[in-house]
This record gives C-alpha cells, structure tokens and sequence, in this order.
C-alpha cells in the first residue's frame, strides 16, 4: 500500500467514525458524542476547536483535512504532495495518534528532545526510537526517552512521567 493509499484509508476510517455522531439536546444545550472505532472523534474535534456547525459537515474531504493537520500539514494537497521523507513520517505518526493527547505528547517531544526542526529522517529515527518504547498498556505512554544528543543520537536512559 503507498503512503497516499495508507492515508486514504485513514481519513476514510476517520470518516466512519465521524458517521458515529449523536446528537444530545440536555436543558438548552447540545453535543455530540461519537462511537468511535479508529479515532477519537470527539476529543480531536474539541482539540481542533470546532464548533457544532463543524462537526456537522460530515465529508470525506473534510476528514482528509483533519488527517493532515493531525500529523502538522495545513491541509490534504500538502501532505499527499510532500517529499518522501515527510509524507514516511507522517504516515509513521498517524500509525501512533488516536487522540488528542498523543498529538500533544508528540508535540511535546519536539519542543522538549532538541529535534524540532531537524530533517525528517532524524525526527523519524527519534519518532521510532520513542514508540519502540511505548507501553501500550500505559495511558500515559510509558517511558519516554531522557535525553537526545545530536552527535550520537539516543541516549538510553529513561525518565518516567
């Protein structure tokens, strides 16, 4: 499956959770909630601030939207045309993001490792290196890795959260 194919599926997959959406009326207000298989529709919308009216333009190309900026693309045309390296490690990210916290997490590692704004393949290495060590059973991610140091890459010591 190519990259583009891949990230077809997804934002199809984003779709159909989308689809999910019910709306609740309670005491004046509304809200939706969503039964969510793929991704958490819900969360990522409140992340991406949208409002109700949003949420009710359930189409394909807005889902392709909301796949690229989950992995930092302004919008779809970006991300289906960008260079191989970029479009690898964005693939490798949306294998990883499900909701809003692990966006935020990856974000945080960028600010935090040293990383941000080096090449894509050093931020893809970096990215494998810290899921390899991702304890799925942790909510909160398990260990995250201590230090990054350009010269010599992954330092392996473990600071936990």
């Amino acid at each position: 499956m190519s990259h583009v194919d891949f990230f077809r599926k997804q934002a199809k997959n984003f779709l159909k959770d989308w689809k999910t959406q019910k709306k609740i009326e309670e005491e004046g207000f509304s809200y939706y909630v969503y039964d969510w298989k793929y991704y958490h529709i819900e969360d990522l919308f409140d992340y991406f601030e949208l409002s109700n009216t949003d949420r009710e333009e359930i189409k394909l190309a807005r889902a392709q939207h909301y796949i690229a900026k989950m992995v930092g693309f302004k919008k779809w045309n970006d991300l289906v045309h960008a260079p191989e390296k970029e479009v690898k490690l964005a693939e490798f990210l949306l294998r990883h993001f499900k909701n809003s916290y692990h966006i935020e997490d990856w974000e945080n590692i960028l600010s935090h490792s040293g990383i941000k704004g080096k090449d894509s393949e050093t931020i893809l290495d970096y990215a494998k290196q810290y899921y390899s060590m991702y304890d799925e059973d942790d909510e909160y991610g398990g260990k995250v890795p201590f230090d990054w140091d350009m010269d010599q890459g992954y330092i392996s010591e473990y600071a936990y959260d």
